[in-house]
């Protein structure tokens, strides 16, 4: 009797076992309900080989020179692949191939396990129930899994399991919440649910975004403006002092174009005041020259009998001081000075 329940609890034991060991490493899985192909992985060749399919220690497909003997049609593919259709819970397992060449010897064998999840659907919006200090969230999905998530404003938490309890201090009105259920295989998230508790911190928005983002965005906006400013501000200033360097330049240059031109002007008058008189000095003063040859020197002042030159008569009151000379007007020719002339001595009269 001991014998018969050790070997009942050591086969138990041992079942459970290589099902925890068989779920954890999976070859193959599916969903219920799916079409999951077991790749054979081998170059079969279907008009010569001979390929045995079984599941545990059943026989499900045998194939021999391209004959099916056991397995229904479309169950077994040309390269060799199992197919199951319309998989189910209990068809999860292991299951293994062995092909044998048209001589009846073994070329290949495998071994590969087959998980099967549970189908995954989209769960429902979570609910909330408010306490005094705490709110408790409630994923509606089919069933209970350990394979729950929570998300927090899209992103995921630590949190498992199909409630979750959280402090109203950990939270505030604009925080979103949302479970996410998965079979390993694939996943579906719920859509997100705010809480609205008595106590919860108030949503804080600004043009209908987060307060704080909206003024970090200000902020960057307004320091971009603010280095636009001063970049503007700083070509229109260099471009102020380009144009006065150049209207400086333009305004030298013109003047230095009329004092030339007036020189050149000047220096053409004085050439021809020269040629008009040939005494005269170059700056407009007159020199005396010397008489030419065979001609008599002018005559002296008359003199008294006594052979003294008459004294010059005084003038009365102030002397009268000449006019100043009247300057030539620009254009006008400068008229020569009169040459002197020789004086004839007065006649003698007898006494």
């Amino acid at each position: 009797m001991r014998a018969t329940i050790l070997s009942v609890l050591l086969l138990c034991s041992t079942t459970f076992i290589l099902g925890v060991t068989a779920d954890a490493k999976c070859d193959v899985s599916g969903e219920v309900g799916d079409r999951v192909p077991i790749d054979l992985g081998y170059p079969y060749t279907k008009a010569e080989d001979e390929l045995v399919w079984k599941r545990s220690t059943v026989t499900i497909i045998k194939q021999k020179k391209g004959k099916l003997v056991t397995g229904k049609e479309g169950d077994v593919e040309d390269n060799g692949s199992l197919v199951l259709h319309n998989v189910t819970m209990e068809q999860k397992g292991e299951y293994s191939a062995e092909v044998f060449n048209s001589g009846g010897k073994q070329v290949y064998s495998v071994t590969k396990n087959l998980c099967v999840r549970e189908k995954v659907s989209k769960p429902g919006k979570p609910s909330f129930t408010c306490s005094d200090f705490s709110v408790k969230l409630t994923c509606s999905a089919q069933g209970t899994s350990s394979d729950i998530v929570w998300l927090k404003n899209n992103k995921e938490t630590k949190k498992t399991g199909t409630a979750l309890i959280l402090k109203l201090t950990e939270i505030t009105a604009a925080d979103e919440f949302s479970c996410s259920i998965s079979n390993k295989i694939r996943s579906a998230q719920s859509d997100a649910v705010k809480v609205s508790c008595p106590g919860l911190t108030p949503e804080r928005k600004l043009f209908g975004l987060d307060m704080y983002i909206m003024i970090a965005i200000l902020a960057g906006g307004g320091g971009l403006f603010l280095i636009l400013v001063g970049v503007l501000v700083f070509c229109c200033f260099r471009r102020y002092r380009q144009n006065k360097n150049r209207f400086r330049d333009e305004e030298e240059l013109r003047l230095a174009a009329v004092t030339q031109q007036q020189q050149q002007q000047q220096k053409r008058q004085e050439q021809r005041h020269q040629e008009q008189d040939p005494y005269a000095h170059p700056h407009g003063q007159h020199r005396h020259q010397a008489p030419p040859r065979g001609h008599a020197p002018p005559c002296p002042h008359p003199q008294n009998g006594d052979g003294q030159t008459p004294a010059p008569p005084r003038s009365r009151g102030k002397p009268r001081s000449r006019p100043p000379p009247v300057p030539a007007e620009d254009g006008a020719e400068e008229q020569p000075p009169p040459r002197p002339r020789p004086r004839q001595s007065a006649p003698r009269h007898n006494r």
